[in-house]
């Protein structure tokens, strides 16, 4: 009989890790009077009726042949009263299994916020190909080791495969922690004062609140001349606390709360509205 490799007639061959080994014997007539003993190097891996055999978990190099039996076996075994022919033999190499190392930048321990521009690069292995996705859907398809995204929301995950110079293929996949922030909190206390007159207490109205229970909400006011905050935007030292009162004011200054979230170690922001302390 003649020993195949996955229905191929091959004297040697490399598989990727992920590829079955299916033995196969042909050529044989009368199969239900014979016996079959596949062997890797000089070892017995399977004896049976079966004219094939998938091996169980290949690895190495190896050469892989059949003993042909010319009588079915007896019980479980080979009748000792058989004789035996041999096939050919196929040496089989199994390629080693890559790791695939993905690497996110533009976000913290895989955390992120709202709009960032994530960038996922595979430094190793090198590759002919990569391919990413994000949530199933393709993200890019490519020579480019390199892609990115601002369309990624909380759990999304996005995954490569890498198409290795030997034909193989890796993968892996991350995935995406958004540090949301549900509310920024609401603040009060427009006003009117007199030149150089102190403001009154700005408030908490509402606090800040994020989606993740192990966020952690911190406070920064601001203040601008600016009612858009376009311009001249000052972070006041100190001002941390959910309440504010601001120093007696020259000109009329906008006020502005952030809340700041931290998440695995990524620090998110939110504005409230803008408050206005007008000098007269």
């Amino acid at each position: 009989g003649t020993l195949l490799l996955n229905g191929f007639n091959v004297g040697s061959e490399t598989l990727c890790p992920d590829e079955d080994l299916i033995l196969s014997v042909t050529g044989i007539a009368d199969v239900a009077n014979k016996s079959f003993e596949y062997r890797r190097g000089g070892a017995v891996i399977n004896t049976s009726s079966s004219t094939s055999f998938v091996v169980p978990n290949p690895s190495g190099t190896a050469s892989y042949s059949v003993f042909v039996y010319d009588m079915p076996l007896l019980g479980v075994g080979i009748n000792p009263a058989a004789c035996k022919s041999l096939t050919n033999s196929i040496v089989i190499t199994i390629a080693d299994e890559e790791v695939v190392q993905l690497d996110v930048t533009g976000a913290i321990n895989n955390t992120f916020c709202n709009g960032e521009n994530v960038v996922f690069t595979v430094p190793t292995p090198a590759g002919t190909n990569y391919e990413f996705t994000l949530n199933g859907q393709p993200l890019q398809n490519g020579p480019s080791n390199t892609t990115s995204s601002t369309n990624i929301t909380n759990n999304s995950v996005v995954s490569v495969i890498v198409t290795l110079a030997n034909l193989c293929t890796a993968s892996t996949s991350v995935t995406l922690i958004e540090n949301i922030i549900d509310s920024p909190g609401t603040i009060t206390g427009t006003q009117s004062v007199c030149l150089d007159g102190q403001p009154t207490q700005l408030s908490n109205a509402t606090t800040a609140s994020a989606t993740n229970a192990t966020a952690t909400i911190t406070y920064q006011w601001q203040s601008s001349p600016n009612a858009n905050f376009s311009a001249d935007v000052t972070t006041i030292v100190g001002a941390t606390a959910q309440d504010f009162t601001p120093d007696p004011l020259s000109q009329t200054t906008y006020f502005r709360r952030l809340a700041v979230s931290e998440l695995n170690s990524k620090t998110c922001t939110s504005t409230t509205d803008i408050i206005e302390v007008e000098v007269k």
